[in-house]
C-alpha cells in the first residue's frame, strides 16, 4: 500500500468519511501518529483499534489502544453477531407485518383445507352412489352397477387431480419464495 499523505486518503483506505478520521485523530488513544504520512502497517493498526472502539461503543468492555488481535477478533465477531441478530429481527418484523396484512398463508392449513374439500366432495358423490339402487329399481339395477363403477373411477380421478394440483401449487409457492429471496439478495448486494 502506498503512503497516505492526507486525512482524505486515510479515510478512503479505511472506508470512512474524512470527518470520521478527523474525529479519530482527536481521540487520546489514537494508535499511530496523528500527522501524515501513514503506511499500510498504520492502516492495519487503525483498523484493529477501530474494531476495539466498536466494542467499546457497545459497552461490552474498554479495550485500550494496545488491544490484542484476539480482542479485535472478538469485537469483529460481536459486530457480526449483532448484525445477524438485527437482520433476523427485521425479517421477523417483515413476516409479522405480512401476516397481519393477510399476505402470508400457512402451507399446512392450505393443504388441510384442500384435502377436506376434496373429501367432502367425494363423500357427497359416494352418498349419491349409495342412493342409486333405491332410485333405480328393477331392470335398471345392472345400469346402477355400471354407473357406480364409473362414479368410483370419477372419485379416484378427483383425488388424483387434487394431489397433482396441490403439488403444482407447492411448486408455484416454492418458486415465488425463491424469486423473492433472490430479489432480496440482489438488493442487499
Amino acid at each position: 500500500m502506498p503512503r497516505l499523505n492526507s486525512q482524505r486518503a486515510l479515510a478512503k483506505a479505511l472506508g470512512v468519511a474524512p470527518s470520521t478520521v478527523a474525529g479519530y485523530l482527536k481521540k487520546s488513544d489514537w494508535p499511530v501518529r496523528k500527522t501524515p504520512p501513514w503506511s499500510g502497517a498504520h492502516v492495519s493498526k487503525i483498523k484493529t483499534w477501530r474494531a476495539a472502539l466498536q466494542e467499546d461503543r457497545s459497552g461490552k468492555g474498554t479495550p485500550t489502544a494496545a488491544a490484542s488481535p484476539e480482542a479485535a477478533e472478538l469485537a469483529h465477531l460481536r459486530a457480526q453477531t449483532d448484525a445477524q441478530l438485527k437482520f433476523e429481527r427485521m425479517r421477523k418484523a417483515r413476516v409479522e407485518a405480512d401476516r397481519a396484512e393477510g399476505r402470508v398463508m400457512d402451507h399446512d392449513l392450505h393443504e388441510a383445507a384442500v384435502v377436506a374439500i376434496t373429501r367432502l366432495y367425494v363423500q357427497r358423490v359416494r352418498e349419491l352412489i349409495e342412493s342409486l339402487p333405491a332410485r333405480l329399481e328393477g331392470e335398471h339395477v345392472h345400469n346402477a352397477e355400471v354407473l357406480r363403477d364409473a362414479i368410483d373411477e370419477l372419485c379416484l380421478g378427483i383425488i388424483d387431480t387434487a394431489v397433482v394440483e396441490l403439488d403444482r401449487v407447492d411448486d408455484e409457492i416454492a418458486a415465488r419464495v425463491a424469486g423473492r429471496r433472490a430479489a432480496r439478495g440482489r438488493k442487499g448486494a
